[in-house]
Formats: structure tokens, C-alpha cells, sequence
């Protein structure tokens, strides 16, 4: 079959395109190249003389602009003018209004590629396949757009409780360091690694007054981040939250516990035991019922009988149970003497419990016991920075990883910015756009 060849047409731009007006166009197999010429006079940008031209510059590389059917890709090329003012002798060049800062593409197109990536689960590769461009010039452009964004969020205001924790950003243990707004989700901080030179810039990066109004920081266990804390902030207190103590506890305990005795029961010759243990992950965490009768539902009753013949089966387990729920309770407590008295009861009970794996926790969590009474004062969690966490893993996996991290970066401060703040921006950027400028349709009811 021979390949089909296009008819050159007339093409009317409805696009905004001033002071350029359309010239000539050709057309080149499936792209069609436009070529506009400026029809205003030329104006200096510093005094505003009229000036003279002093010479016609096109730049080598024309512009990529939304495709017009039935071509594939559509450039424009625009002649700019140099101009040489008489007043202040400057020597300028003119500006092209529909240019999108610096890239090679016109307003309307870089606003379609901001719209697109907006989107949930969207990627570089399907937008540049949908609209026909390179995956590099769909990156750069909505790099220019959300570093505009970034230019624009103002600094974060009453914050008191902030998060801090670290996600994996390449294999071979390469971590980032996140620091979270507890109170309305936003990220205040965000660097490749977690080492003292990599996370000192957070200390500086705000003013005074936002440093002085902070009151505690939440976070895991991390000896790195606290040590960090203790030396710039001292009047922070840290918190040692409940998600990652419950999350250490049945990782550390329960689930050695439970594995320990289902191995036991197996070698025993009990597989029937066995098995109850083995798949019993999620059931021993389950808050027991004084009377099994009262379950809402059928799998209720039956996971509360399950739950019950279990902890009668072997005492090491009773034991750990009864001390796991005795924990969630610890943080319920609001008054710091008694959060004291009783988080060193718990400790002592699992210490002289005989349980090796419930005395090594005890003796491990130990030395952080004014990070968990600070629980008592302040009750914030680390939760919500975890399904931040969740949040940005998928925007990892959906990308299918990253290899410009501070685009990676800022992706994510976006993700978590709100609407009003998003679309404040596109109205600034994008005000030279056909949607602004174009007259509104008048539609008629049909019959």
C-alpha cells in the first residue's frame, strides 16, 4: 500500500497569537509547520521607546503546539525581532506572549500537559504517547510548572506538631528524608538521604518564628532524627508514637510468639495446632470479647471462638496478648505522672514475664520512656505521615521510579497541596491561554 499524502489546506489559528500573525504554513508528511510574523510595533521593554528592528531572529528549534487534524504533530514558527532602542540604547529581543517560560512549547499545550499530569496515576510515558511528544519535554515543561507552583506556597503558619520519617527512593538501603505538617497533611521538608548534613538545610529553611512556635515532633524510634532535635531544637519534645510501638510490638513479640509455638506444636506432631497459630496473624491483635455471644456477625463469633481457644491453648500467648492490649490502652492515658507509673509497670511485667522475646522488648524500648510519656502531653501520631508514605509509593510505582529527584520531590510537595492553591497558579501561568482569551460560545437549545 502506498503511504496516503495530505492535502495542504487552509488553516484558521483560533489560538491566541498575538502580536504574530499567521503568514505561511507547509506541510511536511504528517506535520504541518506554521510560520507567524509579529505585525506591532516594537517596543523597548526598559523605557518603553518605540524602537527600530534592528534584525529578524528565529530560533532553531520551533514550537511544539497542540496537533490541528488530521496531522500528526503541529510546529509553530515564530520570527522574533531584535530591536535596538534610540533612548537607552538597549538591545533586546522580542518576547513571544504564547511561549511557555523558556520551553519550546506554546501556552495552550503546556497547559493541556499540566492538566493531563494532574490526573490520578499519571505518568510521563502515557501523556507523551497521548499527545505525541518526548517523555523529556513532558518532564521539563511540568518541572517549570511546579517549580512555579513551589515559588508560590507560602510559609506554613501555627505549625505545633510536625512528623518526620523516611522512605526508600532506590535499592541498596537510599533513603529521603520527609518532614510533615500533622495538622493539615502538608510536606515543610523534604531531602535525598538522612544523614546530619543532609537534613541540617530543615533547620534553616524557615523563619525564627516558625522554629519557636514548633511544639513536638512525632516519629519512630529513630535515634538519627532525635539526636538531630535535641541539638537544634531542644524545647521540641519528641513523641514516641502508638502506630510504630504496636507496629515494633507484634513484629518483635506476636508474631515470634505465635511462629515459636506453631513450630513447637508441628514437631509435636499437632498440625491441626499448628496450623490455627500459623494463620493466626491478624486474630491475636483482635480486641476480645467478654461474652463471644454478643459478635453483630457470624465470622465475628466464630474469629472470637477461634480467638479464645487459642489463648487457652498455650500460656506464653495469653501472656502476650493480655500485654499488647494493656499497651494500646498505656496510650490512652492524658495525665504524664500516670502514663510514668504505668508504662514502668508494663515494663516490669514484661520483664519478669520469662518470655525472652517480651523481656528483650522491654529492655529495648526502655531508654525511650520520655518519648513515650510525651505521648501523654502531646497525642499525635505518625499514622497520617504513613499514608503519606502510601501516597508517595504509588506515585513512585505508577512512574515506575524516578531518576530527576527534585522533580521527584516536588511532585510529591504537589500532590498534597490543596485544590484552590493548584488552580491560583495555572490562572497566573496560564492567563495568555486560549481558554482566558477566546470569547465565550453562545449555544442554542436545538429545536
Amino acid at each position: 500500500m502506498q503511504p496516503i499524502e495530505l492535502q495542504e489546506q487552509n488553516i484558521s489559528i483560533h489560538l491566541p497569537c498575538k502580536p504574530f500573525l499567521l503568514s505561511s504554513q507547509k506541510v511536511r508528511g504528517k506535520d504541518i509547520h506554521l510560520y507567524f510574523t509579529s505585525t506591532e510595533k516594537l517596543v523597548c521593554p526598559e523605557c518603553g521607546t518605540v524602537a527600530g528592528t534592528h534584525a529578524y531572529h528565529s530560533g532553531k528549534k520551533p514550537l511544539r503546539a497542540e496537533a490541528i487534524p488530521p496531522y500528526k504533530r503541529t510546529y509553530w514558527h515564530v520570527a522574533k525581532r531584535k530591536g535596538l532602542c534610540p533612548s537607552c540604547e538597549l538591545m533586546f529581543t522580542e518576547k513571544v506572549p504564547f511561549q511557555f517560560k523558556t520551553r519550546h512549547v506554546t501556552i495552550d499545550l503546556a497547559r493541556k500537559i499540566c492538566d493531563m499530569m494532574d490526573a490520578p496515576n499519571a505518568n510521563i510515558r502515557t501523556t507523551a504517547r497521548i499527545l505525541g511528544l518526548s517523555e523529556d519535554l513532558v518532564r521539563r515543561v511540568h518541572k517549570e510548572y511546579l517549580l512555579e507552583v513551589e515559588a508560590i506556597i507560602p510559609e506554613p503558619e501555627e505549625v505545633k506538631a510536625i512528623a518526620v520519617d523516611e522512605f526508600s527512593i532506590l535499592k541498596g538501603h537510599q533513603y529521603a528524608s520527609l518532614v510533615l505538617d500533622i495538622s493539615n497533611k502538608q510536606p515543610i521538608f523534604l531531602c535525598k538521604g538522612r544523614t546530619t548534613e543532609d537534613f541540617k538545610p530543615f533547620f534553616s529553611l524557615y523563619s525564627k518564628g516558625f522554629y519557636k512556635g514548633l511544639q513536638c515532633v512525632s516519629m519512630d524510634q529513630n535515634h538519627t532524627y532525635a539526636t538531630f532535635f535535641k541539638k537544634e531544637l531542644p524545647h521540641v519534645d519528641i513523641v514516641s508514637d502508638r502506630y510504630h510501638m504496636m507496629a515494633n510490638f507484634l513484629k518483635d513479640v506476636m508474631d515470634k510468639v505465635r511462629l515459636k509455638i506453631a513450630k513447637k506444636l508441628r514437631s509435636e506432631g499437632n498440625e491441626e495446632g499448628y496450623r490455627m497459630f500459623k494463620h493466626a496473624n491478624y486474630l491475636l491483635f483482635t480486641p476480645r470479647m467478654k461474652d463471644a455471644s454478643q459478635a453483630k456477625t457470624l465470622s465475628e463469633f466464630n474469629g472470637q471462638l477461634q480467638l479464645e481457644r487459642l489463648i487457652e491453648m498455650n500460656a506464653e500467648i495469653s501472656k502476650v496478648s493480655l500485654l499488647y492490649h494493656q499497651l494500646r490502652a498505656l496510650y490512652e492515658i492524658r495525665g504524664e505522672m500516670v502514663m510514668r507509673e504505668e508504662w514502668e509497670k508494663w515494663l516490669c511485667m514484661c520483664e519478669h514475664s520469662g518470655i525472652a522475646e517480651l523481656v528483650k522488648f522491654a529492655s529495648k524500648k526502655r531508654k525511650y520512656t520520655e518519648q513515650v510519656i510525651m505521648h501523654a502531653k502531646y497525642p499525635v501520631t505518625s499514622g497520617i505521615i504513613e499514608g503519606c508514605m502510601n501516597t508517595i509509593k504509588v506515585l513512585k510505582r505508577t512512574a515506575w521510579g524516578f531518576r530527576d529527584f527534585e522533580y521527584f520531590f516536588l511532585r510529591i510537595k504537589y500532590t498534597f497541596l490543596p485544590y484552590a492553591l493548584k488552580e491560583k497558579v495555572k490562572d497566573k501561568l496560564f492567563r495568555n491561554c486560549s481558554e482566558y482569551l477566546l470569547p465565550p460560545i453562545d449555544h442554542q437549545k436545538c429545536g
